[in-house]
């Protein structure tokens, strides 16, 4: 329980992280395209007040902030990026951590569990093999089976049941930590490849898909105020 308790913190507190810095990201972006707007009322202002500057000049003056302001916006999604595959990676590393500790101490538990089966075949063997040379087999007081008899029949048999029984229990513990190792690897590649899968490459493609979206709707904006103010236009 306290594997769990701590992988589930660790997990809570990492996408608190990624909350917080796409959120300081965003903010830095919404500071960028205020100021864009900022700059273009100021142009758009002073442009209506100058009629000296023709309109190539005029254009190339609202269209440099336009292009500083993709520049940034990239900037900032290249810089969170870096940032989201760095700590993405620390966060891979100490799952593989946490996983790998799980493993082992559930290995190490098993490893009392087979010692604990050796000492419990010693002395099973012993007593058993203390019935086939001191006891008959009529007067064990069980029901004298067919099974029973082939098991005590000499040494040679009662070794070998005993023996299989031994080797069933032990290969039961070797194969309860191989499920547990399996479904441990299986849950830290779904979680990394659903956390990637969100954090990493499913919000770059719907962040540069805004990036653009954004930006063709400003230089639509841009030319529309160009052709609107064209000797033709009026």
């Amino acid at each position: 329980m306290d594997s769990k308790r701590i992988r589930d913190s660790e997990i809570s507190q990492f996408e608190q992280f990624i909350r917080e810095l796409n959120k300081y990201f965003k903010m830095k972006s919404i500071g960028s395209i205020q100021q864009y707007y900022n700059v273009e009322k100021k142009l758009n202002f002073d442009n209506e007040l100058d009629d000296i500057k023709n309109e190539k000049e005029r254009f190339q003056m609202s269209r440099q902030p336009l292009e500083d302001l993709h520049d940034d916006l990239m900037k900032f999604e290249t810089e969170l990026e870096n940032q989201l595959e760095e700590n993405m990676d620390d966060f891979e590393r100490m799952l593989l951590t946490l996983t790998d500790e799980f493993i082992q101490a559930i290995e190490a538990k098993v490893a009392i569990c087979r010692k604990a089966e050796d000492e419990y075949y010693e002395k099973v063997s012993n007593h058993c093999f203390h019935l086939l040379d001191k006891v008959p087999l009529e007067e064990m007081g069980v029901e004298v089976t067919p099974q029973l008899c082939e098991m005590f029949e000499d040494k040679e048999s009662l070794t070998e049941v005993l023996a299989d029984c031994h080797a069933g229990h032990t290969s039961s513990f070797y194969s309860k930590v191989d499920n547990i190792r399996e479904r441990c690897q299986s849950w830290l590649k779904e979680v990394l490849l659903g956390f990637r899968n969100t954090y990493i490459e499913g919000r770059r493609r719907a962040r540069v898909f805004e990036i653009h979206h954004f930006m063709e709707t400003q230089w639509d904006k841009l030319n529309s105020t160009k052709l609107s103010r064209s000797p033709s236009a009026k």
